[in-house]
């Protein structure tokens, strides 16, 4: 291949990368319904069945935290690759001896706008929500 074929190549998939960063919905395929599904208190198994399998697990130690001091492990669903980077969502769960006691979803760049949580007072679903997690607009 060519030097210059090459550099078509990339210039395309450049293009392809860029005009996909504007769609809706998330690269984890997870959806607004299944989101709704989950509760506090489900095992690692019942959040795995309806989200699947995150993209990273983490044990942590989150005792100096002022919410959520129980947490010791992290399931993020995000997977930093650049579709991820460029959109700045994040989807995680946070669980307690086993038992999820949050999900939550947010733009990098507006943390205090969240997109979806659900803890002890119930779901909230902000403006993006349905951009995100229900793009075919169907929930």
């Amino acid at each position: 291949m060519s030097s210059f074929e090459q550099m078509v190549n990339g210039a395309i998939g450049i293009i392809l990368l860029a005009s996909s960063v504007g769609c809706s919905g998330n690269t984890w395929h997870i959806s607004c319904d299944q989101l709704r599904s989950l509760k506090v208190g489900m095992s690692y198994a019942d959040v795995e069945t309806i989200l699947g399998p995150p993209a990273s697990r983490s044990s942590e130690d989150m005792r100096d935290r002022q919410v959520y001091k129980d947490v010791d492990t992290v399931w993020a669903y995000h997977t930093d690759g650049v579709v991820d980077e460029l959109r700045a969502v994040r989807l995680a769960a946070e669980f307690s001896k086993g038992k999820l006691v949050t999900a939550y979803s947010y733009r990098r760049e507006d943390r205090p706008n969240e997109v979806f949580r659900l803890d002890d007072d119930g779901v909230f679903e902000g403006k993006e929500f349905r951009r995100w997690f229900c793009p075919s607009g169907i929930g």
